[in-house]
């Protein structure tokens, strides 16, 4: 892993754990097809939110899309893929509302 991104998965394992949540890493390997199976595994066990270095290219937002219509706020890190742009906040249960706190 780049330091970079243990960085960022220092920083936010230090924030968020504390708040209760568990952070898991997921890597893709900058495959994009791996990247929407692993973003739908996430939701289908109904994660809080996601942080992500997308390896989406050429137009492709699937899995961003995905994230949106499930309401599940995701931040992303490093790069941008095409539009839908990011939430970094979501009205929801009083865990969600600020998620993710502060980091």
């Amino acid at each position: 892993m780049h330091s970079f991104f243990a960085e960022v998965a220092k920083g936010v394992t230090t924030r968020l754990e504390p708040a209760g949540y568990q952070v898991v890493i997921l890597d893709s390997e900058e495959d994009p097809r791996a990247e929407e199976r692993q973003i739908a595994a996430l939701l289908a066990r109904n994660v809080d939110g996601v942080i992500v270095a997308s390896a989406q290219q050429n137009g492709r937002a699937r899995p961003f899309r995905a994230l949106r219509s499930r309401k599940i706020p995701y931040v992303l890190i490093d790069r941008l893929p095409p539009a839908p742009r990011p939430t970094t906040s979501v009205a929801g249960t009083s865990k969600s509302a600020n998620w993710p706190p502060d980091i």
